[in-house]
């Protein structure tokens, strides 16, 4: 049954023959119909949320470490990798299947996987860390990555001693 003002279901109409034959219904402090309204998704299922399925991850701080899983939905902690989006390169070949068959204008050229936004690629993508190993690389790669060997001394030092 549906209540005519806000589409509400509840529970059918009771008739005085179903109550208890011992007391009429309206001794009972009962109304002729029951009105309990039935469990949806909606704002009746709100107050009975109660348990907490994630907590904050004490990697990224965010609140997406799952408490069954253990595991953190945002950084996948406790895995020592960091999760991140995958950027998928579609080569000259596929490029050129969906071209034919029209599925995209051909200009897009990168694929992300798992439907991620650009928005989240770029919190997380490289650089936006302290790169402890990566911000040194472009420099020892214009040293030819030497090792062992000590500085030589430049002509302005030179030409003081």
């Amino acid at each position: 049954m549906r209540c005519s003002s806000c589409s509400t279901s509840f529970a059918r109409a009771l008739s005085p023959l179903e109550f208890p034959p011992l007391l009429p219904f309206f001794y009972l402090g009962l109304d002729l119909y029951d009105f309990t309204p039935l469990q949806g998704k909606g704002t009746g299922s709100f107050g009975k949320r109660r348990n907490k399925t994630h907590t904050l991850c004490v990697r990224c701080g965010r609140r997406s470490f799952h408490l069954q899983k253990s595991r953190c939905g945002s950084c996948g902690y406790p895995a020592a990798r960091i999760r991140k989006c995958k950027q998928l390169y579609l080569g000259i070949t596929e490029l050129s299947i969906c071209i034919d068959i029209n599925l995209c204008s051909g200009l897009d050229l990168w694929a992300f996987g798992h439907n991620w936004s650009v928005k989240a690629i770029r919190r997380k993508t490289t650089g936006t860390g302290r790169m402890r190993y990566l911000r040194h690389v472009p420099r020892r790669f214009k040293n030819n990555f030497r090792e062992g060997t000590e500085a030589a001394p430049r002509k302005k030092a030179a030409a003081a001693n």
